[in-house]
């Protein structure tokens, strides 16, 4: 499993048109092979606007195929529409650990 999480630092002047414009781009890279789940998350009281999309994918080679065949394509669709007036990074994390709650029996907190 890998997590692609790209953090959008927004001008706040484009927020609500961005807001209404990125679920069809996220639409599209869950189209992709290999991409199996998004979250957008807002920084509580943030500003400017800043937001973060997490993807999560199969495989590195699922990210890598991303990377190389439709990254650059998908990436110009953001710049052709809002310009300069947002900045992103892009970080990949690799699973090390999954943690779960272990269920109490009696339900109570130990």
């Amino acid at each position: 499993m890998v997590l692609y999480e790209v953090e959008i630092r927004l001008d706040p002047a484009i927020e609500a048109e961005w807001r209404a414009w990125i679920p069809g781009h996220v639409a599209r890279l869950l189209a992709l092979p290999g991409f199996l789940s998004a979250e957008l998350h807002r920084a509580h009281e943030q500003s400017p606007p800043l937001y973060r999309i997490s993807y999560r994918l199969s495989s590195a080679a699922a990210l890598d195929e991303y990377l190389v065949r439709h990254a650059a394509r998908l990436r110009a669709e953001g710049e052709a529409r809002f310009g300069g007036r947002f900045h992103a990074e892009r970080r990949v994390f690799r699973l090390e650990s999954h943690f779960q709650p272990s269920p109490d029996p009696k339900g109570e907190a130990s």
